[in-house]
């Protein structure tokens, strides 16, 4: 098991060492993809945050991750993000990351984060999403680079419980997005959307 707030992007970018990991610059898309995710959620989420914690306990934030390089590149965007929103490890943030060296571990490492009553999981990956919603009912759970959500939640119309997140497995769904963006700010005029 690891815990982790310090992931050398070296690792994480450096994929010519593990040539399988290269396959038709499809990794390095996903990790485009989940980082933009983690970008639009953050966005969408820090307001509401900082006005719920402004001068409350630090927020408390549990992180299940992939195994998969690609996915904690992610993870940095977030991190990055949460810094740049003012939120410090240790003063007004609580951020504990759990990534497993086997996807067998995933379901012990969603349990033991949710044990530790955070205020919300964040999720990267479908593997992680299915371990932290058999871990929890209650404690609200983001999922970033999920698979298909309708697995997930009742529908999308009504979801129900305690999962929200962003999933680029049908574009079908990108009106959906940018209602999401636009009723979040509304004074937005323009949007750029990489694919």
């Amino acid at each position: 098991m690891h815990n982790t707030t310090n992931v050398s992007r070296t690792a994480i970018f450096d994929y010519r060492q593990r040539p399988g990991l290269a396959i038709g610059g499809l990794m390095v898309m996903r990790a485009v993809v989940a980082g933009l995710g983690t970008a639009v959620l953050l966005l969408l989420t820090a307001p509401l945050v900082a006005e719920a914690h402004a001068a409350g306990p630090p927020y408390r934030i549990g992180v299940l991750l992939n195994a998969a390089p690609h996915i904690v590149s992610g993870y940095e965007v977030f991190a990055d993000a949460l810094r740049d929103a003012g939120y410090v490890q240790g003063r007004n943030l609580v951020l504990t990351v759990r990534y497993p060296e086997r996807y067998e571990e995933l379901p012990s490492l969603a349990a033991d984060l949710a044990g530790m009553r955070p205020d919300v999981l964040v999720t990267f990956g479908t593997p992680p999403l299915a371990a932290a919603k058999g871990a929890t009912q209650t404690i609200p759970i983001v999922g970033v680079a999920m698979g298909d959500p309708e697995r997930y939640i009742a529908s999308l119309a009504r979801p129900g419980g305690n999962i929200t997140g962003l999933s680029s497995v049908d574009p079908g769904r990108a009106e959906k997005h940018l209602d999401l963006v636009k009723q979040a700010m509304p004074k937005l005029s323009r949007i750029a959307v990489l694919w």
